[in-house]
């Protein structure tokens, strides 16, 4: 097909190795899949893969985008290439250490397949949408009031929401740098609708 493009392996995004997966291979893939399980189905499927042919809809940003001359920055580009997360604003952020022996050592953040691993207690630039999946881990911690239950007798829990991952914010990206972030990747449909 014409509408398909070469893009290596380590480059394709997940509708990319899922198009490969499903529609050259021939594999039964449940929608979803991340980009590490996809390429190590089409690695299983096909041994040796380090080229895929793939709609260019979805094309990954590469590390070579042009900079724009005016903001040193680079160039986002139009459509879906310009919604990859390498073009997201980024906070920079400390994920602090912990003693528990049950907490992981490095925390994994993934946002739609893309995966970003976090040393814990070294400052780490953290695409703005795995910024807020670090901020939006939440979970409900008990924790001893000091009072006793008058009728059970047994200590009062006190049940409080707490960041999974405690962090702090070293350095965000400005709110115009936010706001533009928001408009390029909220409405994914309208890409769509453009190019109808």
């Amino acid at each position: 097909m014409s509408d398909l493009i070469k893009i290596a392996v380590e480059d394709a995004d997940a509708a990319q190795l899922f198009y490969f997966a499903t529609h050259v291979l021939g594999l039964e893939v449940k929608a979803g899949t991340n980009g590490p399980q996809l390429r190590a189905k089409i690695e299983t499927a096909a041994p040796g893969t380090k080229e895929i042919e793939a709609p260019p809809a979805a094309v990954r940003a590469t590390a070579a985008a042009p900079v724009d001359p005016a903001t040193k920055k680079p160039r986002i580009p139009a459509g879906r290439a310009g919604q990859h997360y390498s073009f997201d604003p980024k906070v920079t952020v400390r994920i602090s250490p912990t003693s528990e022996q049950t907490r992981p050592r490095d925390v994994q953040l993934a946002v739609n397949g893309d995966v970003v691993i976090c040393k814990r207690g070294e400052p780490i630039a953290l695409p703005y949408r795995h910024y807020l999946a670090l901020n939006q881990a939440v979970e409900m911690v008990g924790r001893d009031t000091g009072e006793i239950h008058p009728q059970t007798g047994l200590p009062i829990i006190e049940f409080i929401e707490q960041h999974s991952y405690p962090f702090q914010e070293l350095e965000m990206p400005s709110d115009e740098e936010i706001a533009a972030w928001h408009v390029r990747v909220d409405d994914a449909s309208m890409d769509e609708k453009k190019a109808a």
